[in-house]
């Protein structure tokens, strides 16, 4: 669905987790990512679980898409046993991939996601369009994703609170 510049983009998927791998990279940052992911939405690659890692915020000169040399065919990999509580900050599943790949969760690429393979932490990457993902090994695995956001925020109104304190304190003095 488009209205004006704005479209609306779907996947046809029955999960919140995808087995997949990385095929390219390409570079962006927050003014241009959304205008260097629509090549890959119009291209029939997601739905072939094939992903282009994104270098965020990559110091060198923009570039188009990167090719990697990657095995022939599609990704080989099944997702079951999803259990989906994104109210709560958590999908976890049972994932099994042929080769090494990569599981992308559809949700919004933030670093306060954390996820476990096997209940071991594993790094987390973004994959366009913005998209939460994860290395994992050849095999059967447990993969959990979870939202952990920023905890630090009681202590920031405290030192806003103390900071709004000297300067009245410091205007009153004068």
């Amino acid at each position: 669905m488009s209205a004006g510049p704005y479209s609306l983009w779907t996947i046809a998927a029955a999960s919140y987790l995808q087995a997949g791998r990385i095929v390219a990279t390409i570079t962006a940052n927050r003014t241009d990512l959304g205008i260097r992911s629509v090549p890959l939405l119009r291209s029939g690659l997601p739905s072939r679980g094939d992903y282009l890692r994104i270098a965020y915020d990559y110091p060198g000169p923009a570039s188009q898409a990167r090719m990697l040399p990657t095995p022939a065919g599609n990704a080989s990999g099944t997702v079951s046993n999803e259990r989906d509580e994104l109210g709560e900050g958590e999908v976890s599943a049972i994932v099994q991939l042929d080769r090494p790949g990569i599981v992308a969760l559809s949700a919004s690429y933030d670093p306060g996601w954390r996820v476990t393979v096997d209940d071991h932490a594993q790094p987390t990457e973004m994959v366009a369009p913005a998209l939460i993902a994860t290395n994992v090994p050849a095999g059967t695995h447990r993969i959990s994703f979870r939202y952990t956001g920023y905890g630090s925020y009681p202590w920031l109104f405290a030192f806003a609170a103390i900071a709004l304190l000297v300067i009245g304190t410091g205007d009153r003095r004068r």
